[in-house]
């Protein structure tokens, strides 16, 4: 039954095999990265350069390298780190197969609903979570394989898309959404947000704005993403959800950002100890962060006490 599912063996599982896959992936493009430098295969020559920005301490220091040419990964360090958002994208796909198989969403009408959490009702949610998310780990990880004009559009467009979804669900379920999704045009009406917000977004990257303008919408998703958060942990009594994941999110997120924006200023220090730059770990911290939030959002469910309170 859905009801009696238990998170930690579903965490364990998930968890245990997303790793797996993104450790082999890794493994994988270092090899071809490897054997390219190896026999001086040029891959990303006719590709057009991100010009003039953004460069990233890794660009800069493999611009003055001959080898880099002949790599697949021209910015090794970010590529391969890149990766890491597997975990964030594989998970919620995961949790959507067991919703499915285990009759969550037919269960909801038979079972007390309030023992049933939210997103395992609607694994819509993580199934687009999962597809968005990897369609994003391919963008970023062009970005970084070739250093290329099309890589950087691809990494944002679905860098955005990606932070839309959590955005949505967030608004869907303080907003008491799950209360009001009885009528299909409540649907239409989310989807049709979706839709015009990932056409906005799909405009913005195709225009390739400076890189401040890039970082701002970025960061702009991350903070109202953040704030949303906190306004419904704080406002909206009728859901609950297991509120240490969202504030171990909050602060691998925070971790990451600064890594972010210091990549430049300590570039020459982490050069010397061979690591090129610290946005790798922004990939890092970040999927880390995504993870969390993915699973905080999945424990959410109607706090029965409260509601039946209020009755």
């Amino acid at each position: 039954m859905c009801n009696n599912v238990r998170i930690k063996q579903r965490l364990t599982i998930g968890l245990i095999v997303s790793t797996s896959v993104m450790i082999i992936f890794m493994i994988f493009v270092s090899i071809i990265d490897g054997q390219t430098q190896k026999h001086n295969i040029t891959i990303w020559e006719n590709t057009k350069p991100r010009n003039p920005d953004p460069e990233y301490c890794e660009t800069y220091f493999n611009t003055t390298s001959n080898t880099t040419n002949y790599r697949y990964l021209k910015e090794k360090f970010n590529a391969i780190s890149s990766l890491s958002f597997l975990v964030p994208s594989l998970l919620p796909f995961f949790f959507f197969a067991f919703d499915a198989k285990n009759g969550c969403v037919t269960d909801y009408t038979k079972l007390n609903k309030y023992k049933i959490t939210i997103m395992a009702r609607y694994p819509t949610f993580s199934f687009l979570t999962s597809v968005i998310s990897i369609f994003h780990v391919t963008g970023t990880f062009t970005n970084h394989a070739c250093s290329c004009l099309v890589g950087l559009i691809l990494d944002n467009i679905f860098q955005w898309l990606m932070l839309g979804l959590p955005i949505l669900f967030t608004t869907f379920i303080y907003s008491d959404g799950f209360i009001k999704s009885r009528t299909r045009f409540f649907y239409i009406n989310w989807t049709l947000v979706y839709i015009l917000y990932s056409i906005l977004m799909i405009v913005l990257a195709v225009m390739n704005l400076k890189i401040i303008y890039q970082t701002i919408i970025t960061v702009g998703l991350v903070l109202i993403l953040i704030i949303s958060n906190i306004i419904g942990i704080s406002s909206n009594k009728k859901v609950i959800g297991t509120k240490l994941f969202f504030w171990l999110s909050l602060i691998c997120a925070t971790i990451g950002l600064i890594f972010a924006f210091i990549d430049g200023l300590v570039c020459d220090k982490t050069r010397l100890i061979g690591a090129p730059g610290t946005h790798f770990l922004w990939h890092i911290f970040g999927s880390i962060a995504l993870t969390f939030l993915y699973i905080y959002q999945w424990t959410m469910k109607e706090d029965f006490n409260y509601i039946r309170s209020m009755i």
